[in-house]
Order: C-alpha cells, then sequence, then structure tokens
C-alpha cells in the first residue's frame, strides 16, 4: 500500500510542469500563446459588439428621423389616389343602390305626365271628332 502521500506525487501538478519546462519551451508557450489568443479574440468579439451596437444605434436614429418624412411623402403621393379610390367605389355604390329607387320615381312621373298629356291629346281629338259629327248633323238636318 502507498502512503497518501506518495500517491499525491505521483500525478503531476500544472505548477510542476510549468517550472520543470524550461522558459520558451513549446508547452509554456502554447499555452501563453493560446491565453493571448484567448484574450484578443475574447477582445475582437467585445469591440465586434460595440461597434454592431454602435451601428444599430446610428440606424435606428436615421430611420427614426426618415420615418415621419417617408410617412409624409408615401400620403402626399398615394393619400390623394386613395381617397379618390375609396370616393370613386362610395359614388358607385351610393348609385349603385339609388338609381333603381330614382329610375322608379322617375318612371312613375312621366308615367303621370305621359298619361295626363294622352288625356288631353284624347280629349282634344274627341272634342274635334264631335264638332266634327254635329256639324255633318247639322248640315245634314238644313239641308
Amino acid at each position: 500500500m502507498t502512503p497518501p502521500n506518495q500517491h499525491d506525487t505521483e500525478i503531476p501538478i500544472l505548477t510542476d510542469i510549468l517550472h520543470e519546462d524550461p522558459v520558451g519551451s513549446g508547452v509554456v508557450a502554447d499555452v501563453a500563446a493560446d491565453a493571448t489568443a484567448s484574450e484578443a479574440a475574447d477582445a475582437d468579439a467585445e469591440l465586434l459588439r460595440e461597434i454592431e451596437e454602435e451601428i444599430s444605434a446610428r440606424i435606428a436614429a436615421e430611420l427614426s428621423d426618415q420615418i415621419p418624412i417617408l410617412i409624409e411623402a408615401a400620403l402626399q403621393e398615394h393619400l390623394p389616389q386613395a381617397v379618390g379610390s375609396k370616393l370613386q367605389a362610395e359614388i358607385m355604390t351610393a348609385l349603385a343602390a339609388t338609381l333603381p329607387l330614382a329610375a322608379e320615381a322617375a318612371t312613375e312621373q312621366v308615367a303621370g305626365t305621359l298619361a295626363q298629356e294622352i288625356g288631353a291629346l284624347l280629349e282634344q281629338r274627341l272634342e274635334m271628332r264631335v264638332r266634327e259629327v254635329v256639324a255633318q248633323e247639322f248640315s245634314r238636318l238644313q239641308q
């Protein structure tokens, strides 16, 4: 059986490896290079996040400044057409609903006027015909 201290000494500790390795050796240099590369990558990632946040903030500011201008331009360009189209559609709908009623009312008015005209013409003809018949009978009786 091995004493507890002897078992612990069989496993190399990272500090032992670093102390045993001469400066400039591959392991120490690799560990240092990896640490430097990791720090550089972290710094680059942080710098990229900062740049991304700054660009996002600038784009948001530009867009927030441009949105009212774009809305106004769209309204000036498209609103009259949209209102005109909507107005035309509403007029057509209103006409479609009222034209049959207007045509019916006009027909009734025209029919009434036409009936009066026809009645007046028939009365005139009847009066003329009665005068002709009376004149013929009067002529015949005078002979």
